[in-house]
């Protein structure tokens, strides 16, 4: 006679401490992962904003993220220095009516070490 087995479990996910971080897109969203985790998701629906945010770090270098808002959330995106960033960027520039001029300026700011929040779409009424 053999006993029961317990309920199956599905693995916790291990971090893969060699896999840098990474921006993933599907057809309903975007989501963050570190080390193969993923930490932040958003779903498309949920976008009203889209804005590059412009950090100086006060030692004459910047780093610009995309910052997505919406029905109570947010998702942080870096415009370059993550895997998947080709993808998400086009995605983001692909939005009817992306305002390619802010985000030229936001670069260019970044490119200078200057701080700023550049307003690139915004959904129009619901």
């Amino acid at each position: 006679m053999f006993l029961p087995l317990p309920p199956r479990r599905e693995p916790e996910p291990v971090p893969d401490e060699s896999r840098p971080p990474e921006v993933v897109v599907d057809a309903s969203g975007a989501e963050v992962r570190f080390k193969g985790i993923r930490h932040w998701r958003m779903e498309w629906v949920q976008v009203r904003e889209v804005v590059v945010d412009v950090i100086d770090y006060g030692d004459g270098s910047a780093e610009g993220f995309w910052h997505l808002s919406g029905d109570g959330t947010e998702l942080d995106v870096p415009v370059e220095i993550v895997m998947g960033s080709d993808e998400f960027n086009a995605l983001m520039f692909a939005l009817p009516g992306f305002d390619m001029a802010a985000y030229r300026r936001a670069r260019e700011a970044e490119a200078a070490a200057k701080a700023g929040y550049f307003v690139c779409w915004r959904s129009g009424p619901a």
